[in-house]
């Protein structure tokens, strides 16, 4: 249970004064007398009024006291949260970004979100209908206000864990769009919260954040790359350490598959390591590995190639993709040549000449 406003709660400390209305009274003046065998009624009224003495059943007392305790939890608003969705149509966004795929949930954090999906569905109307996206970097609707049971767990069970860090604005735009077609709807998010939001997003109806996952000891590998200096290989890398606290973490690094060092890395808290690497000779790919076990084992490993002094040529067969073609356009080690594909056995025919 919880309290839209737990500070009323504080309110209880006037029970204390009450009590000592009952505890504490006035002394009666003290007057000698004969015997006390006439007086036996008001010597037990002074004992039951004398400071501090043990506090007596009083049907008013209770009355008092149970007065407050309803008054201030009136004004404290108590509330039990509830998992059922209060709508007919359930959008779902389910963050599958990389981090969803950190293992202090067992066996995942999105495994987690999965099971919890289930739940929410099963509190659905028979007529009620689901919507699913998949957000992580491009929002991906697997299933479409369907009231189909099969078709959803079909579609939930194609969710896996992105290789990068999510953006979830889009998918929460799209799922603001979807819910303003249909009044009666809940939006709910799935998320361990390890995700960014470019701009605010206007909800038209229920919406509700539902969070996995609450460890940050992870370490990991966000940039690996093979220069070539002084006509020598070198290697560069980053480490982010995530963690609240300093972390110690073995770096292994492989040329072609073979051992080539290992070196401990002190990673203090929240911040990130570089290192430049010396390789004695050449190598076509090289692998730097964090040693031991954090919730994320997904960045402890990282690849680097060195680059191709030419440029890669790349013919793209199209009637025109404007965003494929300036997507592969602004690699640097890309070298595109557009053809249309009526054009295509002509420039196939020449390619084979000159070839």
């Amino acid at each position: 249970m919880g309290f839209a406003v737990p500070a009323a709660l504080a309110l209880l400390g006037l029970a204390i004064p009450i009590l000592l209305l009952y505890l504490l009274r006035l002394r009666r003046e003290e007057r000698m007398v004969s015997s006390t065998y006439l007086w036996q009624r008001a010597v037990r009224d002074i004992e039951a009024n004398a400071p501090w003495q043990r506090l007596r059943r009083n049907l008013l007392l209770f009355l008092q006291l149970a007065a407050l305790l309803f008054l201030v939890l009136a004004l404290a608003g108590p509330y039990l949260p509830t998992r059922r969705v209060q709508g007919i149509d359930l959008i779902l966004v389910v963050d599958t970004s990389a981090s969803m795929a950190a293992t202090d949930l067992r066996p995942n954090r999105l495994e987690a979100a999965r099971q919890e999906a289930v739940r929410l569905v099963a509190g659905l109307p028979p007529a009620g209908r689901i919507t699913l996206i998949a957000a992580a970097g491009t929002p991906r609707v697997l299933l479409a206000r369907s009231p189909d049971r099969t078709l959803f767990r079909s579609a939930l069970a194609r969710l896996q864990p992105s290789a990068a860090h999510s953006d979830l604005t889009p998918a929460l735009r799209l799922a603001a769009a979807l819910a303003a077609e249909s009044p009666q709807s809940e939006i709910v998010l799935l998320s361990d919260g390890q995700v960014s939001l470019r701009e605010e997003v206007v909800f038209p109806t229920a919406f509700r954040f539902i969070s996995f996952g609450e460890s940050d000891r992870n370490q990991g590998i966000v940039a690996c790359s093979l220069e070539e200096a002084a006509g020598r290989p070198n290697l560069f890398l980053r480490v982010r350490n995530y963690t609240t606290a300093p972390a110690q973490r073995r770096l292994d690094l492989y040329a072609d598959g073979q051992l080539l060092t290992s070196r401990h890395l002190d990673l203090p808290a929240r911040q990130d390591l570089a290192l430049v690497l010396e390789l004695d000779a050449p190598a076509s790919a090289v692998e730097a590995r964090l040693a031991g076990q954090d919730d994320l084992p997904a960045d402890d490993v990282a690849w680097a190639v060195p680059r191709q002094g030419s440029a890669t040529p790349i013919v793209l067969v199209t009637a025109g993709n404007r965003f494929l073609q300036t997507g592969l356009g602004l690699l640097p080690t890309v070298q595109l040549t557009t053809v249309a594909p009526a054009r295509f056995p002509e420039w196939w025919a020449t390619a084979q000449g000159t070839g």
